[in-house]
């Protein structure tokens, strides 16, 4: 069993989460935790903090090198990974409580002993937002405490609380997503003949998203697909400029995917209607959510 520790000031983590491989490399690199007073100069109240692999200053490499191999010793050796909230429960600092210490004790003993799985198979629950399993039971302690909803006792405060969090976790773990080289003949265009016989389009799109993607499922990253049909419709159209084109294909980007932070994207039109040897004409689109 590996565990990681956080002690978290917003108080919307559950006691005891269990992670899957690629969740566990996600928090790795997030390294989210607290500073707080009497561990850190000049700190009075828990102020967020995300250190890369729990000790950023100490890691030459870049952090995604880690969590690859993290990844592939966990699998090596079938570990469990658990992430433990030490912070605080039912409210975030000045309104909840911390959690006491015999619960976190009781809780690693139990996860030790391999009670807190096997009670737990088929049982556990996922989290709303970051989809980790979360035990229904563990011996010695109270069921409630097991669940900030329950500690909370108001869903749509927990559920901002929740919303802050993730917005700090997007802020530091975010991709590029890019799809380059697509095809299109399409009537785009000022003359006739351009709308009646068409003419070859190639497009290169890049998209930095806030994902998740140390998480082996479609919905932990940008669906190619979805990508490349909001474009090729747009594309089948009747457009007489490709800077009218462009701005159309980022708005449906920016509306039909989440999580977008930048979207670029740019437009080839081959052998453009001119005078003279001319390979190409484009135009770049930079837009941002």
């Amino acid at each position: 069993n590996i565990f990681f520790l956080t002690a978290d000031a917003f108080g919307v983590l559950p006691p005891v989460s269990k992670l899957t491989k690629f969740q566990a490399a996600y928090h790795f690199i997030s390294g989210y935790t607290s500073k707080l007073a009497g561990t850190e100069v000049g700190i009075n109240d828990p102020v967020s903090n995300f250190s890369a692999c729990f000790g950023a200053p100490f890691m030459p490499l870049h952090p995604s090198v880690y969590a690859e191999m993290l990844i592939s010793k966990l699998e090596k050796c079938n570990a469990k990974v658990w992430l433990i909230n030490t912070g605080w429960i039912g409210g975030p600092f000045g309104v909840g409580k911390r959690i006491e210490l015999k619960y976190t004790r009781k809780i690693i003993d139990v996860i030790n002993s391999g009670e807190l799985d096997s009670l737990n198979i088929c049982k556990y629950r996922n989290h709303s937002i970051f989809n980790f399993k979360i035990p229904i039971v563990c011996p010695g302690i109270p069921d409630d405490i097991l669940s900030q909803q329950k500690l909370w006792g108001d869903d749509i405060k927990l559920w901002n609380a929740l919303q802050n969090l993730l917005i700090l976790l997007m802020k530091i773990n975010n991709s590029t997503i890019s799809l380059n080289g697509l095809e299109f003949k399409s009537k785009i265009g000022l003359f006739d003949f351009e709308k009646e016989k068409g003419n070859l389009f190639v497009i290169n799109v890049s998209i930095n998203v806030n994902k998740i993607i140390y998480d082996d499922t479609i919905e932990g990253t940008v669906d190619y697909s979805n990508l490349f049909s909001i474009i090729e419709e747009e594309m089948s159209k009747e457009y007489n400029l490709i800077e009218t084109v462009a701005h159309k294909i980022s708005r449906n980007i920016h509306s039909q995917i989440k999580n977008i932070k930048l979207c670029r994207l740019e437009i080839i039109k081959k052998n453009p209607p001119l005078e003279g040897s001319v390979n190409n004409s484009s135009f770049i689109l930079e837009t941002t959510s």
